[in-house]
């Protein structure tokens, strides 16, 4: 468990990217402690791994097709606010061991401030999601019937259409071959479920 304001238990002071997490009042993130642990600030009040720092500027999109033309190999991780005002965007990228997730969402108190559904209510949705798509990632590769080789990748931007699909087995996941998709978490879930049954 992490202490916001002292971080793992016996540290001095949390990285920058949990203090951040503490101050913007998010709903638990769906990244792992040792990944926010190795966020740097990339720009302001947005957090990068090294692996990610090239990509974290970028729009959902173009974020996983720059990582993807890099070799889409290593994990990475960006969590942070682009923008500002009105036109704040609340990013979430997570590319690990068979997932990759480019997330972006409104997130300005205004919004917030007028009722109703949120933005804090759907990045919270969405967490929830993606934490549920994380761990039956692990339980499949755990009783070994991962699809070798492929990798599910799930676009979900505000500002565009939500995407999803399954990277070729031994190719890079391919960004023009992904499926717009108003209910990517939903057809993503389903293509998971599919394969715990089989």
């Amino acid at each position: 468990m992490i202490d916001l304001d002292r971080g793992p238990a016996g540290a001095a002071a949390a990285p920058p990217a949990v203090r951040w997490i503490g101050a913007a009042d998010l709903p638990a993130v769906p990244l792992e402690a040792g990944q926010l642990a190795r966020m740097l600030s990339s720009d302001g009040a947005l957090f990068a791994t090294e692996a990610a720092a090239a990509w974290a500027g970028l729009e959902p999109l173009d974020a996983c097709a720059a990582w993807s033309a890099a070799g889409a190999s290593e994990p990475g991780a960006v969590l942070g606010v682009a923008g500002g005002g009105l036109r704040s965007r609340l990013r979430c990228y997570h590319v690990g061991a068979g997932l990759a997730v480019f997330l972006q969402r409104r997130w300005s108190p205004a919004d917030d401030a007028r009722g109703g559904a949120t933005p804090r209510a759907a990045v919270e949705g969405a967490f929830h999601l993606i934490r549920r798509m994380q761990n039956d990632v692990r339980s499949l590769q755990e009783q070994g019937r991962w699809p070798v080789g492929q990798r599910l990748v799930l676009l979900d931007d505000d500002f565009d259409r939500q995407r999803w699909g399954w990277s070729a087995p031994g190719r890079l996941p391919d960004v023009s071959a992904l499926l717009a998709d108003d209910r990517a978490y939903l057809a993503a879930l389903v293509s998971l479920q599919t394969l715990k049954t089989r």
